[in-house]
């Protein structure tokens, strides 16, 4: 008979949603219940941006989605806020929204909430202004922490990941730096974090050091805060895409996690799996992991190709071959005349994309800005993985369309 989890448990983040079914946030919430109800969840956890400023009409949608599929009182809920919850600063008075969005929650409205679910604790630590975590809050957390086993894991939750752990937190506008020092004391924490919209096939989303890191992603559209040359700010191209979920079993020796795509119901990757009680001498998951000082390759063979089309010049290639993903490519620009300057820019590549949506090239748009007609130019396109390491590029020397009215500026790329 196959060993049976302790706890099955869903996490969600970012929905983002509007009081409306069709609303696209609450409508992949909805899907996301679906995959989750199949699978026979026990808890469902949340990480915030649930409803746009706190609005109760969508919190109300949400329970009522959730009964549908589980029942009332069907399954275990636990959940933190998040800053578009908390109307993003916008709302004069803090502790008004705060006490809304908790009873939205349907949760005590408190910056510190903790739960034992079978055995197992669980702990949500809240802003006190948007992205902000005060030092009673992580205090009050670290004292929390400290009273509690460490030979059990303990789930902290929080909207903003701990700073400098997984992608997407080191940025001091993501990154929360006390909420890092906190854990940095407590090996058995899992963090479980939403805001940063990173997807999940990118491998450091789960992070390892003296304490355990996971992003859950979002529900309304991906973001990379790398500001890609082919996103606009962070979001990447074909965002919306980029829609996906936790799904985690916990056994008494370890964790596994799942990756899935909401949208195709796809894997986003391969299982994670954390073994426990957790020691931070066995990390397995840090930037020095298996396989992260590999490179992409492209496959022999493979050409670089140019098309003109409306004043831009694009590259099409060919992906690089299975094993290490090329999560980005490197695009070198170099002028074969006097006084040119050469320019590199990094572009996003399309590893989030639904299957479906993958073709077996990838066309990339080169700026405009510059650029000169029957000019010779070295263009080189090198492929980057996860961890920033490049692999052999691929070389043309273009001699530009004569005559080409190449447009003047920077165009904002398309997004969906």
């Amino acid at each position: 008979m196959a060993e049976k989890p302790v706890l099955k448990l869903g996490v969600l983040g970012d929905v983002q949603g509007l009081p409306a079914r069709h609303d696209w946030g609450m409508n992949n919430f909805s899907r996301a219940l679906d995959i989750l109800k199949e699978k026979g969840v026990d808890v469902l956890l949340s990480l915030g941006d649930i409803a746009e400023g706190g609005d109760p009409d969508t919190y109300a949608l949400y329970w009522e989605m959730i009964e549908e599929r589980f029942g009332k009182g069907g399954i275990r809920h636990f959940a933190c806020e998040g800053n578009h919850d908390l109307g993003n600063g916008h709302r004069p008075d803090f502790s008004a929204i705060f006490r809304q969005v908790c009873a939205g929650l349907r949760r005590p409205d408190k910056f510190i909430c903790h739960e034992k679910i079978s055995g197992y604790d669980f702990i949500a630590a809240s802003e006190t202004a948007c992205g902000v975590y005060s030092h009673e809050v992580c205090a009050e957390l670290a004292g929390k922490l400290a009273s509690l086993p460490r030979e059990k894991p303990v789930f902290v939750l929080t909207h903003y990941p701990p700073y400098g752990t997984m992608a997407g937190s080191f940025d001091d506008k993501a990154g929360i730096r006390p909420l890092r020092e906190v854990l940095d004391r407590f090996p058995q924490v899992i963090s479980l974090s939403g805001h940063t919209h990173w997807p999940l096939e990118d491998e450091r989303c789960i992070w390892q050091g003296r304490f355990t890191a996971v992003t859950a992603s979002s529900l309304s559209y991906g973001c990379m805060n790398e500001r890609c040359f082919n996103s606009v700010g962070g979001i990447i191209p074909f965002a919306r895409e980029a829609v996906q979920l936790l799904y985690m079993e916990l056994f008494p020796d370890r964790l596994e996690i799942e990756r899935v795509q909401v949208l195709d119901r796809s894997p986003a990757g391969e299982r994670w799996r954390v073994r426990l009680p957790y020691r931070p001498e066995e990390a397995f998951y840090t930037d020095a992991r298996p396989g992260s000082g590999s490179a992409p390759r492209f496959p022999a063979g493979a050409r670089l190709l140019t098309r003109y089309d409306y004043g831009y010049m694009y590259l099409a290639f060919e992906r690089t071959e299975e094993g290490v993903p090329a999560l980005y490519y490197d695009v070198e620009l170099v002028p074969l005349f006097p006084g040119g300057m050469p320019e590199t820019h990094r572009y996003v590549g399309d590893f989030y994309r639904l299957k479906a949506c993958r073709g077996p090239r990838i066309f990339l748009r080169l700026p405009g800005r510059g650029m000169r007609a029957g000019a010779d130019y070295r263009i080189r396109v090198y492929p980057v993985s996860a961890f920033g390491v490049r692999g052999g590029p691929l070389e043309i020397v273009e001699h530009t369309w004569p005559g080409y009215p190449f447009k003047d500026g920077t165009p904002l790329c398309p997004q969906e």
